[in-house]
């Protein structure tokens, strides 16, 4: 089943969001169902962009697939040479960076899912099917081939109140 994310670009011209698919195996039950296994792809997206996955030219990871198809050899990773479309996208976005990820964070699937569930939980992320709300993580959804879904994370503003 294909189901359509949208994602805000990183742009500073125009910062507007973008569909994009991501394929998922099953059907889901419930909220929290759809939220473990976006989590997965998004998992598996991270860990192969750290051994060097081939990204899409928006900084979106490949329509939602995340496995050992996008993987280079270590050799071609630390060997990359940007070409000047891929620097004139990066540069849009304000950062030119060649994709390695430093730090040493070791971070693991349930981790990453359980973090994922208790920030739904706590409020600060929310979930939109189509333009309605999808409720709490026990909420039934019934997602269709070709629906469109907005998560949206919530941020405390900074600033004085004085």
């Amino acid at each position: 089943m294909q189901i359509n994310i949208n994602i805000k670009q990183l742009s500073k011209r125009g910062r507007r969001v973008k569909p994009v698919p991501f394929e998922y195996n099953e059907p889901f039950e419930t909220v929290e169902d759809f939220i473990k296994e976006t989590v997965k792809i998004m998992y598996k997206a991270f860990m192969a962009k750290e051994s060097g996955i081939i990204e899409s030219e928006d900084g979106v990871f490949n329509n939602g697939i995340a496995d050992d198809r996008f993987l280079k050899s270590d050799q071609e990773a630390q060997s990359k040479v940007l070409s000047d479309e891929e620097i004139n996208n990066m540069a849009e976005a304000g950062k030119i960076a060649f994709g390695l990820i430093y730090g040493d964070k070791n971070v693991t699937l349930d981790k990453a899912v359980e973090t994922a569930l208790l920030d739904y939980k706590d409020g600060l992320v929310r979930l939109f099917i189509g333009d309605e709300e999808a409720g709490d993580l026990k909420s039934k959804i019934s997602l269709k081939d070709g629906d469109s879904v907005t998560f949206i994370r919530l941020t405390f503003l900074a600033g004085r109140i004085w």
